[in-house]
């Protein structure tokens, strides 16, 4: 692949139209799977219980204290975060997505203190063997089984525990994902055929129904990280990475605590417009002349989406967007199985770069940076 990246001279105009003898991929053909050793990746379709199938979308919330100590309730000060976290992602999605929150009174666990201290400290092992007494799965699972029956789960996506009880060391903001069925990825195989036992990653099961989401968190945490929790639950992974420029650190709430998400993440939750997104496999767009390797930005005021599909485990992504007042272009490539999945290649920015009444321009700059790798 280095070798044909090394000719890929593409040149990108605002007014030449593509060239109607080579068909354009439809944009779901050029998503690419999800990745298989995960519970959620930027791939499709999203697994049945994830939220982004959804635009209406219900979280409970539930405050909860250990069995030994002594109980209190969310403060209306508590309760704006998670409202504003809600009107976040409602914006985020273009208000294509709606964002209930019902507030529960403060519920006591059955597990103690020093025993969740301890099943936090074994996470890891918990999450290797499927271990419900090792794990915060183990924290999330007993404490629902604490409230279902004071507690009415009906019609909930999802729930959030908050513990009311001292903060966990060295601190718990973690999203669960979980399954009604097996689904057909490695680790759920990898398991499955070391005999462990799927009710680790299944379904909360409550007296009113199942619950596919949750998250625990151990104290008051930003508007941000819990918006980001709840983005998991509708179906984005982590982006986590270097934050040296060029990083996606600063263009995602996924990577950062930056309010805003990259136009692909929003595309694989349908939340781009189709008329702003095109798609091409790179194979083919490399073996066109010259003059027909261009395609069009139709209006540069909009953000934009264009993927160069390598494989079904690889593509390359230019985008348009804003950023503090500023349009961007990023150029990122994407591996669904790697972490993090994304890498930035280049950053330019319509100040210095191109511009916005630019006719034509070389994207040679990214060709450096393909190269580079």
């Amino acid at each position: 692949m280095k070798k044909i990246l090394q000719v890929f001279l593409l040149i990108i105009s605002l007014n030449f139209p593509v060239y109607e003898s080579y068909a354009e991929p439809k944009f779901s053909d050029c998503l690419l799977p999800r990745a298989s050793w995960s519970h959620v990746s930027l791939g499709a379709p999203l697994a049945p219980e994830r939220l982004g199938n959804k635009s209406k979308v219900r979280f409970g919330i539930l405050p909860f204290h250990f069995k030994d100590s002594e109980l209190s309730n969310l403060t209306e000060d508590e309760k704006s975060d998670y409202f504003s976290a809600a009107e976040l992602i409602e914006k985020l999605s273009g208000n294509q997505v709606s964002v209930e929150l019902v507030f529960f009174p403060t519920i006591r666990s059955n597990l103690n203190y020093s025993q969740a201290r301890q099943m936090l400290a074994d996470r890891d092992i918990g999450w290797a063997t499927w271990n419900l007494s090792k794990s915060t799965f183990g924290i999330v699972k007993e404490t629902v089984k604490s409230a279902d029956q004071s507690v009415d789960f009906s019609n909930l996506d999802g729930v959030i525990l908050i513990n009311k009880s001292e903060i966990l060391p060295p601190g718990v903001a973690e999203a669960f994902l979980f399954f009604r069925a097996p689904a057909n990825l490695n680790f759920f195989k990898r398991g499955l055929d070391l005999g462990y036992n799927f009710s680790f990653h299944e379904s909360l099961i409550t007296q009113e129904g199942l619950i596919d989401n949750a998250i625990l968190l151990d104290r008051r945490y930003s508007v941000a990280t819990i918006a980001h929790e709840m983005l998991h639950k509708l179906g984005l992974t982590d982006l986590y990475g270097p934050s040296t420029p060029p990083s996606i650190y600063a263009l995602s709430l996924m990577a950062s605590d930056q309010l805003r998400l990259l136009n692909y993440e929003k595309a694989v939750l349908g939340w781009m417009p189709l008329d702003q997104i095109k798609c091409y496999n790179l194979a083919d767009y490399l073996a066109r002349s010259p003059r027909e390797a261009t395609f069009t930005i139709d209006e540069i005021g909009e953000d934009h989406l264009v993927i160069f599909k390598v494989s079904n485990q690889e593509a390359y992504f230019v985008e348009v967007l804003e950023y503090a007042g500023n349009r961007l272009m990023i150029f990122y490539r994407l591996k669904m199985e790697e972490r993090p999945p994304i890498v930035v290649l280049s950053v330019k920015d319509s100040y210095n770069s191109w511009t916005k009444n630019a006719t034509t321009f070389s994207i040679n700059d990214i060709v450096k940076s393909f190269v580079a790798l």
